[in-house]
């Protein structure tokens, strides 16, 4: 092949490659984002508050119930009567009352919503397994006592003596 065929293909592929190029770096680079960018994954976001009230107007006011949200009554009503659960209006999710975790006994750590133990146990795993023997214990000696009391008043009624009261130590009671 002759030198000057050799140069000729170089600079022609070169030429190519630099047109092909250009004609689809606009399509490759990304975009920059702009308010105008349609994407049809995202949707805009309101980020602000709608323009309230001229301030030369006195701002309404609302009644605190109308503030809070809705689960707050159902939350409430639901510990009235007793129940373990109640279902989130917002988010259809069945969420644990408070009645539940007293019955739990103890923090579980996974920061519900109405933990009656000021989340306690957030965070610290050593701290939760501790709560969790000290509440298992606790219903032991409540199972323990009942026995007993069932005993005592079998035993009483059948004119036999009481067995004498076998108290849970203080150190499965204390938290």
């Amino acid at each position: 092949m002759p030198r000057s065929a050799q140069s000729l293909r170089l600079p022609s592929l070169v030429r190519l490659l630099s047109q092909v190029s250009r004609a689809h770096l606009s399509a490759l680079q990304p975009r920059p984002f702009t308010p105008n960018t349609t994407n049809p994954v995202r949707r805009p976001i309101m980020t602000s508050a709608p323009n309230s009230a001229p301030s030369s107007s006195p701002a309404p006011t609302k009644p605190a119930a109308a503030d809070e949200p809705a689960w707050i009554q159902i939350h409430a009503d639901a510990c009235k009567r007793g129940e373990e659960t109640y279902t989130d209006p917002v988010t259809g999710y069945s969420v644990f009352t408070a009645v539940s975790h007293k019955k739990r006994g103890y923090c579980c750590g996974n920061q519900c919503r109405h933990c009656p133990y000021e989340y306690r146990n957030v965070g610290k795993p050593d701290l939760l397994a501790q709560d969790k023997k000290a509440a298992q214990a606790r219903k032991r000696a409540e199972k323990a006592a009942a026995a007993e009391a069932a005993a005592a008043a079998t035993s009483g009624a059948s004119g036999n003596s009481p067995a004498p009261a076998r108290g849970a130590d203080a150190k499965s009671l204390q938290w």
